[in-house]
């Protein structure tokens, strides 16, 4: 596991986020580094390479899920969505995703941008139905899952009540339920 921490400045390093559009994001750069760096120095199995992120790091998976995602298998995040202005995505990759209903830090529209883009290039239908976690810990129970889609490469949507935030009464969707599609993943 390799923890990305945003630099915590007046003038923020990070622009993959609604207020931050740029088609040349330098999180791209920044992520082939951390990744060939990591490929480098670690004995890494490059068909599980998973992202997630919540607020700024949602935008930054977002981002990385449009424009990288050949690089990754599944990708995860809580509220945030996909910047505007970007590179065309390609590509599919497995898909969790988590929104307040009542997000006010995030931008609705760029949140369902990127679900649609993703269930788009992962070959999926509209139609829905409750995501199975079969014997999770954690609260699953507004997650619809996408029908059609590509074999492993599921995109799971979850609306959550509240705000911006990355867990809600305790459902854990951002922590374990994250990693519990991760590890279902063929």
């Amino acid at each position: 596991q390799v923890q990305l921490l945003a630099p915590q400045t007046a003038d923020h390093c990070y622009y993959a986020g609604p207020d931050g559009d740029n088609a040349k994001s330098p999180e791209l750069a920044y992520f082939d580094q951390l990744l060939s760096e990591t490929l480098n120095n670690f004995c890494i199995d490059t068909s599980k390479v998973f992202l997630g992120g919540y607020s700024s790091g949602g935008w930054f998976t977002s981002l990385m899920a449009c424009n990288r995602a050949s690089k990754l298998r599944g990708v995860g995040w809580a509220a945030a969505g996909l910047q505007k202005n970007h590179d065309a995505c390609s590509g599919p990759v497995a898909a969790i995703i988590t929104r307040g209903e009542m997000d006010n830090g995030t931008p609705l529209d760029q949140t369902l941008a990127a679900r649609d883009d993703l269930i788009q290039r992962n070959g999926c239908t509209t139609e829905t139905k409750p995501w199975a976690a079969a014997q999770a810990s954690f609260n699953a129970s507004s997650c619809l899952e996408y029908q059609g889609c590509k074999p492993g490469y599921p995109v799971i949507w979850c609306p959550t009540p509240g705000g911006h935030t990355n867990t809600v009464n305790d459902t854990h969707l951002s922590t374990q339920g994250f990693w519990y599609l991760w590890s279902t993943l063929p």
